[in-house]
């Protein structure tokens, strides 16, 4: 490779650190300049304000039932907010790294699937112009959860094409991680502890081998019950989030997802069907026979496995997509992988055009198309040019609870009881009631 070629190569790797670090930063930005986050731009739902209490609450010891229990990384995050000032950027730069997370493990994908960094550099342009990484401004655990199931999944494909116990202890501990922020997050740990197994099965491997991938993922699914036990046995709580309770065998949710997948799948789809229409590129795909490698076939798994219980999941909200995309980005990455580096130089360029062409059509939908709704989204009311970042404004929504907590919560006065917190929530006029349950524990306890 001369010295132009060599220059060129590095601009476009650094180009796409630049890209990582920049698309990153963005859930920061709602933060500054810091102050209370109930009054900042940070975005907050009624998970999130519940996350937030949650963590005052482990922190003042409070006595009472907590309304709901949710899982102990975010509820640890919120406390470490607390300690630093209640600002919420401990919630941002999770939110950050979670957003680093994602771009890294596509980046790995693309190195296993031998891609220039210029491709790289286009294919995570166009991952993060994803309209559903509007979650990343909000005090929520997806974008984190996602992030490191994400890069759980890369290590797991890193294994299957240089099998190295390295990056099996990496898959399951980041697997882990993100299952303590959301339980979907044993999905990779479990499903290459399947595909593994049934390979194993297929073609013997040394036992060694297998003991020692037995014994991570078998230690890493135990850390991850043992620790639960212990969060659910040692906080007092009424109820837990409802989450295998709303999955059911019923196509119930095949109109919410008639809205969202047709712009969502399409540059992928687009991508798989020029690409297997055209001999000249199913050929060489079809040879190279995909569905037999231990990779194609994880990730295949992984992403369809999550997609679909997705949609058996009876919550229309587009927040839960986030959990397969980027597997199924991963997945697209890694059909259309380059030629090996022997090959001509024309031969080359002419193995990108899958990947190029999805590069281009992710970029071109996304940019083209960004939903009135995000979390539900219809088909028909969008807007051209509405890329998630765009939405960075000050918005605060939850500048009432710090109110009421100035009013009700004087130093050296008793704490109120519910009845008179309550009766405070209905004159301040607020019905939600999952936010008026977890408001009146909070002002009840002064958090």
């Amino acid at each position: 490779m001369d010295q132009t070629n060599l220059r060129a190569k590095g601009r476009w790797y650094w180009a796409v650190l630049f890209l990582l670090a920049v698309a990153s930063s963005l859930p920061l930005v709602p933060v500054f300049p810091l102050a209370d986050v109930f009054a900042s731009s940070l975005k907050i739902s009624a998970d999130g304000f519940d996350s937030i209490i949650e963590g005052r609450a482990l922190l003042s010891g409070v006595s009472d039932p907590w309304p709901v229990l949710r899982n102990i990384n975010p509820v640890l995050l919120s406390a470490l907010d607390s300690i630093l000032g209640q600002t919420g950027i401990v919630f941002a730069a999770v939110n950050s790294l979670g957003l680093f997370l994602q771009g890294l493990a596509l980046f790995l994908i693309l190195g296993v699937a031998r891609h220039s960094h210029k491709v790289s550099f286009f294919v995570i342009l166009g991952y993060y112009l994803l309209p559903l990484h509007f979650l990343s401004l909000y005090v929520l655990s997806e974008t984190i959860a996602v992030g490191t199931l994400m890069i759980s999944a890369a290590f797991f494909v890193k294994y299957c094409d240089s099998p190295r116990m390295r990056f099996v202890a990496a898959g399951a501990g980041f697997s882990l991680i993100s299952a303590l922020f959301q339980t979907y997050g044993l999905a990779p740990i479990l499903v290459f502890a399947a595909v593994h197994t049934f390979r194993a099965i297929r073609f013997p491997q040394s036992l060694r081998s297998n003991l020692a991938v037995a014994s991570l993922v078998i230690g890493s699914l135990a850390m991850f019950f043992v620790v639960r036990s212990a969060w659910l046995s040692l906080i007092p709580h009424d109820s837990v989030p409802a989450q295998a309770e709303l999955l059911e065998l019923s196509l119930d949710m095949a109109s919410f997802y008639s809205n969202l997948w047709p712009f969502l799948l399409s540059p992928m789809l687009l991508t798989i069907f020029v690409a297997f229409s055209s001999a000249r590129n199913r050929s060489p795909i079809m040879a190279s026979k995909p569905l037999a490698k231990p990779s194609i076939q994880f990730l295949l798994a992984l992403g369809m496995g999550l997609l679909l219980s997705t949609f058996f999941y009876q919550w229309p909200e587009s927040r839960f997509s986030y959990t397969y995309i980027g597997v199924l980005t991963m997945l697209v990455v890694l059909l259309f992988a380059a030629k090996a580096e022997t090959s001509p130089k024309e031969k080359m360029a002419k193995s990108a055009l899958p990947i190029r062409f999805f590069a281009a059509s992710t970029i071109l939908v996304f940019v083209f198309y960004a939903p009135d709704d995000p979390w539900k989204p219809k088909i028909g009311e969008f807007s051209t040019f509405g890329i998630w970042p765009l939405v960075l404004t000050h918005s605060p929504q939850y500048v009432w609870y710090t109110e009421l907590r100035e009013g009700l919560c004087i130093p050296g006065t008793a704490l109120k009881s519910t009845a008179e917190v309550s009766k405070v929530f209905d004159d301040k006029g607020i019905e939600d009631p999952y936010t008026r349950n977890i408001g009146i524990f909070a002002l009840s306890n002064c958090l």
